[in-house]
């Protein structure tokens, strides 16, 4: 039984919110350029873990070691009339959640809420927590005031962070 919040490997269930993950090797989601996706979406899509999405009200609240390897490919495409989504790598980072030594490349987010603000940025919709050592070229676009290249909303820590994608926000 898997939801937002859970997810099962073999019998046990592992509670997704505190989960501590470090990358050993890069990873590619979708092959391609990104530039592609704007008028054709990949293969895959890209749900963010821990946010507001789909009524869940899960933040990430664990600590992502990326020891310095790539995320590539991560496509996430979003149109929505509730309130305050949490769009990005993570959708929110909680107070104790850490995002840390991570690149994220050739990846494009995209978010509309016609109604209301959404949070949106390329490692975080949301941070209250840590990002620290994190790089991102993705392409952000979405509307209100709240989006960014690195997180859309920040009450927390970005340290030794850079962004060197594009950002488009209207609305």
């Amino acid at each position: 039984n898997e939801s937002a919040e859970t997810m099962q490997s073999g019998t046990n269930t592992i509670k997704i919110s505190t989960l501590k993950a470090r990358l050993t090797k890069d990873i590619t989601v979708n092959g391609g350029t990104v530039a592609d996706w704007e008028g054709q979406s990949p293969m895959y899509s890209w749900i963010p873990i821990g946010g507001y999405l789909a009524g869940s009200k899960v933040r990430y609240q664990g600590h992502f070691d990326g020891q310095g390897y790539n995320i590539s490919g991560i496509y996430c495409k979003v149109s929505t009339t509730t309130a305050n989504h949490g769009i990005g790598l993570f959708g929110a980072v909680h107070y104790d959640g850490r995002v840390e030594n991570l690149k994220l490349t050739n990846s494009y987010f995209e978010a509309y809420n016609q109604t209301s603000n959404i949070y949106l940025g390329s490692i975080a919709g949301y941070n209250r927590g840590c990002i620290d050592k994190v790089y991102s070229d993705a392409i952000v676009k979405g509307t209100g005031s709240l989006v960014a290249g690195i997180a859309g909303r920040s009450e927390g820590t970005i340290d030794e962070s850079w962004f060197s994608g594009s950002v488009e926000a209207g609305g």
